[in-house]
């Protein structure tokens, strides 16, 4: 689908996607969205299905993967609690369960952090050589400018644990269709907080927020977030499902019976 439009932040991790109140919404706004545009030189010439007939399709035949390392190392208990509840109705709904390791993830967040920083240093190069940042927030210009300690050998060597990455995520789905996790190791933390603290570490927000998410940006593999449930307070926690390379057929279908077996996207939290 086309980034055309949207301010570059990182040329190699940037992409486009629909945010929804259901599956099937986002389905449709896909069906309108997917396809190379001339514009964006960097989206795909594929052929693009009809997403919507992935919807209400049955999952007994799905295989779905279970990463143990790094997704369940460090996670707020009611959020581990929610996502193995899901993973017990994909196996209930006859799905088949293949739990495996990636050790290659212990390394993959100071892998995109080079990318993503020395990316968007580069764009924005000019507003920072000419002072043209006074729209920016103190965080933001602090990760832009950060870009600038980024060597070369430090973003080839993240370029080659992407590869490596890429390679043995390909492995894995040879024997998986969809790999389960959650979407953030905790719920919501308080605004302008910047560290929480997660059983007995204390972790940054920032690494906090995306450390479950950033590996199928790093692969560009398709991937959803979907509602799952609520911690002991009331705060929603989110249910991940990632794919293979253009198989967002397979991750709508599992996506879509989850939903359809649950009624958490009509429950909003007590505030």
């Amino acid at each position: 689908m086309s980034r055309a439009g949207i301010v570059p932040h990182s040329w190699s991790l940037d992409h486009a996607g629909p945010l929804s109140y259901t599956v099937a919404d986002s389905v449709y706004a896909l069906n309108a969205i997917s396809g190379h545009d001339p514009k964006d030189p960097g989206s795909a010439r594929t052929d693009v299905p009809d997403f919507t007939a992935a919807l209400g399709q049955p999952i007994t035949d799905l295989r779905v993967g279970i990463c143990r390392n790094h997704m369940f190392d460090n996670n707020q208990p009611d959020v581990d609690a929610a996502i193995e509840a899901a993973i017990r109705f994909y196996r209930d709904a006859g799905a088949q369960l293949v739990e495996f390791d990636l050790p290659i993830l212990a390394f993959g967040l100071g892998a995109i952090f080079a990318i993503e920083l020395s990316s968007s240093t580069a764009y924005h190069s000019r507003n920072l050589a000419s002072g043209a940042v006074t729209g920016f927030t103190n965080d933001v210009r602090t990760l832009v400018e950060m870009g600038r300690l980024v060597t070369g050998p430090d973003y080839l060597k993240a370029e080659q644990l992407r590869r490596v990455l890429i390679d043995d995520l390909a492995k894995v789905f040879a024997d998986v269709d969809v790999i389960i996790g959650p979407t953030c190791p905790l719920t919501a933390w308080p605004i302008g907080k910047w560290t929480v603290r997660i059983g007995a570490q204390d972790e940054s927000v920032l690494a906090a927020s995306w450390r479950l998410t950033y590996p199928w940006n790093l692969a560009g593999l398709p991937a959803i977030s979907l509602p799952c449930g609520f911690d002991s307070t009331g705060l929603p926690t989110g249910l991940q499902l990632a794919g293979r390379p253009f198989d967002e057929m397979t991750l709508i279908r599992a996506a879509d019976a989850y939903e359809r077996g649950h009624g958490w996207k009509d429950m909003h939290p007590k505030l």
